[in-house]
């Protein structure tokens, strides 16, 4: 079978679902494809749509910005979507809910009326999953990048 051909069949799929369906079959694809693709150990190769309510903040933010740059990062993301995941880790089995990591800003926004309609209530996330309770070893990870980023 020949790419053009699976992508015929995959917008003839696609086209007979509701948008709930739509998102739960391309998160399975997404999946798939990553895990046999070359980058299955980069997280963001992986963007999953989960619902709003299945992702929390966690008690860690790093960083704080300003009402002035917390606008104009509203206004972006109003503007040309979100262009990068935000990145959580699972939560105990028992919890089934995701942590933020990174990108709490864009988490709070994605929950103003406006960009959780256009999102349909969900939120791109790339998911972490942290061998063992590492957890700590993230907040290390996303405090690195966030003083590189902001002594840019």
């Amino acid at each position: 079978m020949l790419p053009e051909d699976i992508v015929h069949s995959l917008a003839d799929w696609l086209s007979k679902m509701n948008d709930l369906e739509k998102i739960a079959a391309l998160n399975s694809l997404q999946r798939f494809i990553h895990y046999h693709g070359p980058f299955r150990n980069e997280p963001v190769g992986c963007v999953q749509w989960i619902p709003a309510e299945c992702v929390i903040a966690n008690d860690y933010n790093p960083n704080t910005i300003s009402p002035v740059e917390r606008k104009i990062l509203e206004l972006s993301l109003l503007q040309d979507g979100f262009t990068q995941p935000i990145v959580v880790t699972v939560g105990r089995a028992e919890e089934l809910h995701y942590h933020v990591m990174d990108g709490y800003q864009r988490y709070l926004l994605s929950q103003k009326p406006l960009l959780r309609k256009r999102l349909r209530g969900h939120i791109p996330v790339t998911i972490i999953r942290p061998q063992d309770d590492a957890i700590f070893s993230l907040m290390a990870a996303v405090t690195r990048e966030q003083v590189i980023i902001n002594t840019k």
